[in-house]
């Protein structure tokens, strides 16, 4: 991050246009910036003369998109320092600023105002336990105050701003729910996934932790225990890919996997595999369209990953216990689109009650995707307010 920024001032000032509308949205990270992207490309489709300058704050999020087609210019946010904050200021002169969901850098939120421009915030979540709403909040809750508008999620987050006199609150709901649906209503499809699903029935875990990897280890073999009647394959799409991570899985799952690199170029007895080890990024929201059934990691205390993304395709999803934060989550497993589970028994459970009754798979998949389909149309309302601003 520190290497990042070097020169991160003089490289802004020669690649920052002086006659050009400058639009500047910001993402702490990867998760951020997914959740501001569909407002960036109806932004580029609708005004496609404006300068899009995108920045981040982590690394991670940087190293992924720096490369981004629809934002002119992607860089670092500086650290927040006045100075640094100030000059970035001046030299981006921006017409209008968006930040995503949790940024909240006191020196950039306070020089913003004083530059008098307008900046908003997308796709925000508050829960009652942040320091905004204790007695000890005013600072905090004077920097939601710079906002011009807040567009949050829930009703839940309107409600608590409202009560702490922040009344510049739209709800518009997630702009994630706009992406996911327009990834799978393309339905592309990726090389050897359709061979490698043949008939069976397939269990897609996406972005899972080691908990999740192992409750799938425990099942195959109690399926093989059982001498299970309907073929069970599993795509395994790991959060971690590195090389590291991926041989642990190679030796948990032994020969009855194979990595998706080898698998597209093999010619061998393929039907001998029942686990496919996805080793490379950017399929994961595609993968979906192959799956009667997700399982999404990181609800054993990582932090779960988007549930979203399996639900706008139609299937079941399945998760861990750690789901409290997440409003889409929470409200999946209410209407009965997803399944909590907490142990490897409950897995099992789960997972065979769904290959073996085909009408419930389809109920709750339905279920999934109408409350996706139910929570569209985010993007469209907020970019078509921010565009009333320039």
């Amino acid at each position: 991050m520190i290497k990042g920024r070097r020169g991160l001032l003089k490289n802004l000032r020669v690649s920052i246009p002086p006659d050009r509308t400058i639009i500047w949205f910001h993402a702490a990270s990867l998760g951020e910036f997914e959740q501001g992207r569909p407002v960036i490309e109806t932004w580029k489709a609708s005004r496609s003369d404006d300068f899009i300058l995108l920045t981040f704050f982590s690394s991670s999020g940087y190293e992924m998109c720096k490369d981004y087609e629809y934002a002119d210019y992607v860089c670092y946010l500086p650290f927040d320092f006045p100075i640094q904050i100030k000059k970035f200021i001046q030299i981006a002169h921006p017409r209008l600023v968006v930040l995503i969901k949790y940024e909240f850098w006191p020196n950039l939120l306070l020089k913003l105002q004083k530059h008098k421009t307008p900046v908003f915030l997308i796709s925000a979540l508050f829960r009652s336990e942040q320091h905004f709403f204790k007695w000890y909040g005013f600072f905090f809750r004077r920097l939601l105050r710079v906002f011009d508008l807040i567009f949050v999620q829930n009703e839940e987050s309107k409600s608590l701003l409202e009560d702490i006199g922040i009344v510049k609150v739209q709800l518009a709901g997630d702009t994630r729910v706009d992406r996911v649906l327009d990834i799978s209503e393309k339905n592309e499809s990726i090389e050897g996934i359709e061979e490698f699903k043949g008939e069976s029935f397939v269990l897609l875990a996406g972005s899972s932790w080691e908990p999740e990897e192992e409750m799938i280890d425990k099942l195959l073999r109690r399926l093989d225990e059982k001498q299970s009647e309907r073929a069970l394959k599993i795509i395994l799409a790991p959060h971690d890919i590195g090389e590291e991570h991926l041989k642990r899985i190679e030796i948990q799952f032994s020969d009855r996997l194979i990595r998706y690199s080898e698998w597209i170029n093999s010619s061998g007895n393929q039907a001998v595999y029942s686990v496919l080890l996805i080793d490379q990024i950017g399929l994961l929201s595609r993968l979906y369209k192959y799956a009667d059934l997700a399982f999404i990691g990181g609800g054993f205390g990582r932090g779960l990953h988007n549930v979203l993304e399996p639900a706008a395709y139609g299937i079941p999803v399945i998760f861990g216990p750690d789901f409290s934060k997440f409003t889409e989550a929470k409200e999946l497993v209410r209407i009965g689109g997803s399944k909590t589970i907490t142990s490897s028994e409950e897995f099992e459970e789960i997972v065979l009650k769904y290959m073996y009754d085909n009408k419930k798979l389809s109920n709750d998949g339905a279920v999934s995707r109408g409350y996706v389909e139910n929570s569209k149309g985010a993007t469209g309302l907020i970019a078509s307010r921010l565009m009333e601003n320039v």
